[in-house]
Parts: C-alpha cells; structure tokens; sequence
C-alpha cells in the first residue's frame, strides 16, 4: 500500500482538483492522509465537502492537540488538523507518524497528479526492490490552470502496449548525491520513498520551510552512499536492459540506504504560484543556505563535497534570481545573477549555463510563467 500525504495550508482554491487527481489514479491500493496546517481559510471545509459528495462521511474535525485524536478514517482517507501552523515539514512528518504503507508519497496541495503515477511508480518499485526513492519529471503550470489540465479520460498512454513499451523501454537515470550538490532535480509531488527509509534518515528537518525536500533528499542519497563508501545509486546495463548494480546487496539488511532514481515520464502537474514559499527568493535563499550550512558542515551529507560548495552556491543564486526576475524585481535578479557568475568562476567546476541569454531576458524581456497543455505535453518534456 501506499500512504498519500498531502499537507495544506490555506489552499481552499486548489486543493479539490488535487484530490480529485487522487481519485483518477489507476492504482487504487492506497491511503490518504490530508494534514491541515492550521489554514485560515475554508480549506478543511472544501476537503470536508469533497469527501461527502464522494461518499465518504465524516462527523467531526480532529485537532493535534486532542490526545484521543487518531485521525478520521472513511475509505482510506484520514485528515488531521494541526492546532498550530508548523510549515510543510511539520505537516508532512506529521502525516507520516500515522502512515501504514510501505511507500510514502507527497503530494502538494496545489500539484496534481497524472492518473498512471502510482501505477507507473509502484511498477518500478517492485522490478527495482533496492530502490530506496523513485520521483519522475513534472510538468510546470501557472497557478488558476488547474480545472483545465486533466481532460475525461486524460492518460499519458494511448493504450496498454504503449503504456508498457513506455515503462520497459523508457530510461531511468540515478541521482547520486554529486548530482544533488549540483542542483535539487526532484520535485517533491513526484516522489515516493520506502517509509523505512524516510523514518531511518529522520525524516523532514522541521526547522527549514521552502527547501526541506531538498535537504531530505541530500540525506536519502547520503545514507545511500555510505553503505559501501560509494553511492549506491548506479545503473547500469546489462542483457535484459536497465538494472540496478550487482553491489548492492548490504542495501537489503539496511534500510536506511538506499538509492534515488528519476524516470523520465511526465507524473505530476506542478503549480508555479508566485510568492509561495519555493517561488519566493527573499524567504527561500536564506533558507536554502542554511540547507547548504547544514549539508557541508561536519557530519553533513555533503561533508566530503566541499570542492563542489561555490558551485552549488552559485546554482541557489541563479535559481533565486529566475524567482527575483519572477515577481518583477530585475535588479535584483540581476545582483543575484552576478553573484551566480562570480561564484561559478571560482569554483573551477564545469556546469553550462545560458549566461548571455539569461542576462539579456532581464535587461530587455519580462517574465512570462509557460503555460503548458497536456496536448503538448509529450513534445515539451520527452
């Protein structure tokens, strides 16, 4: 079984169509854990209201603070409502105490899911049993497009064969911690981790709001690698296609380790929502240092990278002024630029970047958020 968690914090505009992407999955065997942060605004009374019409009858409202308080399970679906709002980790940590399937997976509450992402994911999870992570890719939205992404009837696949000559033959890539230090390449509402594995490595940091996923995944791919002293997540080929390496056997009596792995079909709508917590460079660049902070000191899981440390810097400043340039500060993104560059020359390190279109889009262009159709999909993001 897999255990759904969706943390919500004021997203009574979004969070139906999420669920409903829930619903339309085409692998059933789940549950589904709706942790209200302490919203402000009508969010429980829509997820209370969408459960009724699909039959799913609930009396009451837990709170956290309610020491009888186990949550209200109808159908598998449960929500738990913080008395106080603690931010996503929290929510997300919270929804995992109570969680009884062996995969966990996150859903954000303005995301939406493709109908096959379970089905696909789960698939992969049993041919690939060592694997501690899987995520995939996602295609990005702007925030108010949601009723029009999933059409009747919408799949990825246009029939069975396809569907599995897409996931036998498809390549699946391993994210080493390498990567990682690099750049942050998973989307949080792509994932699902062994529960084992997100308990062995502790969880969400609940001190980081905005870019606790991304010091998760550091420890994920951390624990991974200090297995054998080398990371764990290597594909390599071999007669019968893709397969995890041969050397991984410890990964079995540890669950703690594992290995991160990407397939690159589309699962997951992401939603670009300017001003939320990762699209905001003012809150999340200080946050995403700390991150860093914590990851390259002693005992982190970036310790042994340190050569890799004023380019991965450098790659958190680009990013954060892609979100300045986003909410109309150009000079600001363009500071924030300047610095990526300057960084990025002194780390001796090798990442191609557009440096000279990215500039010119700033001093000259204005931002506009890519609104992509599911119809296109396919083209956009193969």
């Amino acid at each position: 079984m897999v255990s759904i968690i969706i943390p919500a914090y004021n997203s009574a505009t979004t969070i139906v169509e999420t669920l409903e992407s829930v619903k339309a999955q085409t692998f059933t065997d789940y549950e589904v854990i709706v942790v209200d942060d302490c919203s402000k605004d009508n969010t429980l009374k829509m997820v209370e209201k969408w459960l009724s019409v699909n039959r799913c009858r609930l009396s009451s409202t837990p709170t956290e603070d309610d020491p009888n308080n186990k949550g209200l399970i109808t159908n598998n679906w449960r929500i738990l409502r913080l008395a106080h709002n603690t931010g996503p980790a929290a929510a997300r940590n919270r929804g995992g105490r109570v969680a009884r399937g062996e995969w966990i997976a996150f859903l954000d509450s303005d995301d939406i899911w493709l109908p096959e992402k379970l089905e696909l994911q789960v698939q992969l999870a049993t041919q690939y049993p060592k694997v501690a992570l899987w995520c995939g890719k996602a295609i990005r939205f702007a925030d108010g497009e949601q009723k029009s992404l999933l059409g009747d009837g919408f799949s990825l696949f246009e029939n069975e064969t396809n569907k599995q000559q897409s996931i036998t033959s498809n390549s699946l890539r391993a994210i080493t911690l390498e990567d990682l230090a690099l750049r942050n390449s998973i989307s949080t509402s792509t994932v699902i981790v062994k529960r084992e594995t997100f308990f062995a490595v502790g969880g969400f940091d609940e001190q980081f709001r905005g870019p606790e996923d991304y010091d998760l995944w550091l420890r994920v791919a951390a624990a991974g690698a200090k297995v054998n002293g080398y990371s764990l997540s290597v594909l390599e080929e071999d007669a019968e296609g893709v397969s995890l390496s041969n050397n991984q056997q410890p990964i079995a009596n540890n669950p703690g380790a594992g290995s991160i792995v990407h397939c690159a079909i589309p699962v997951a709508f992401l939603c670009l929502r300017p001003g939320s917590l990762s699209m905001e460079d003012r809150t999340f660049l200080p946050q995403v240092m700390r991150v860093l902070d914590k990851a390259y000191g002693a005992g982190g899981a970036l310790e042994a990278f340190q050569h890799l440390k004023r380019v991965t810097i450098s790659a958190q400043y680009w990013s954060g002024s892609w979100m300045a340039f986003s909410r109309g500060a150009r000079w600001t993104a363009v500071r924030l630029l300047s610095k990526a560059w300057r960084l990025h020359g002194e780390a001796g390190y090798s990442v191609k970047r557009p440096w000279l279109r990215v500039v010119t889009q700033y001093l000259c262009g204005r931002c506009v958020i890519r609104k992509n159709r599911p119809e296109v999909a396919g083209r956009q993001y193969r």
